[in-house]
């Protein structure tokens, strides 16, 4: 392919899926052509008609040239499925989606897309559900993916958390209890990843630590890793 040519149009409906070998393409949505996101070689795009029975929901355009390779549906049932289960593939495929359209994780690289999907799953909430306890041991890292939750302290609300939003990374990254119950006010999914795993894909992506720690601490308004009551914080005279 060449600078500027569509490779996947939104709304094809054509069962197959593609592999960026080479070059770099762009995600794109509306007609305004929104960049959402640029895809790096060992992409794989276009899937959603093969994997999930749906049109495809946005264009993918090369910036560069390269060279991209489709594989139809034959050929997909042929060489993939009697190695690779379709779930396992249809549910990591879902999740990089979804990634890949959420403020936090668009620039990503697909890699590390990838990685954090393969450590996430996927969870609905309904109006009412207590997703955290005030008070209580925290074992999992939030991503918020529709829906509104919100966090409550002492019967009053004190935070909204919407599509997008991260929550659980205090406690965390602290190892401390959580500081406020979280609430399910309107109905909808989060991804969530356990304690080790989320750990674990921080310290293999700096990039992502370095973005949690800054949300973290913006949220504490002091250092996530220096709180105040930290009894070997020397005092400045």
């Amino acid at each position: 392919f060449i600078p500027g040519e569509l490779l996947s149009a939104a709304g094809d409906c054509r069962a197959r899926l593609h592999l960026l070998y080479s070059g770099r393409v762009i995600v794109q949505q509306g007609r305004l052509h929104l960049t959402l996101n640029e895809l790096q070689p060992g992409s794989v795009f276009a899937e959603h008609a093969l994997l999930r029975s749906r049109p495809e929901p946005h264009d993918i355009r090369a910036t560069e040239r390269g060279v991209v390779l489709e594989l139809e549906a034959d050929a997909y049932t042929k060489f993939v499925t009697p190695f690779l289960p379709a779930h396992s593939l249809e549910d990591s495929a879902e999740k990089v989606s979804l990634l890949r359209q959420l403020p936090i994780s668009r620039h990503w690289p697909q890699a590390m897309m990838a990685s954090f999907a393969r450590r996430a799953v996927i969870q609905a909430f309904e109006r009412g559900t207590q997703v955290l306890d005030e008070g209580r041991e925290n074992t999992l890292f939030f991503l918020v993916i529709e829906g509104e939750l919100r966090a409550v302290k002492d019967k009053r609300t004190v935070g909204r958390l919407r599509r997008g939003d991260i929550f659980g990374e205090i406690s965390l990254l602290q190892n401390s209890i959580t500081q406020a119950d979280i609430v399910g006010y309107k109905p909808g999914r989060f991804l969530c990843v356990s304690k080790p795993d989320f750990l674990i894909f921080l310290t293999q992506n700096t990039q992502v630590a370095l973005q949690i720690e800054a949300i973290a601490s913006r949220r504490l308004g002091y250092p996530v890793f220096s709180p105040p009551h930290n009894p070997l914080r020397r005092k400045r005279r």
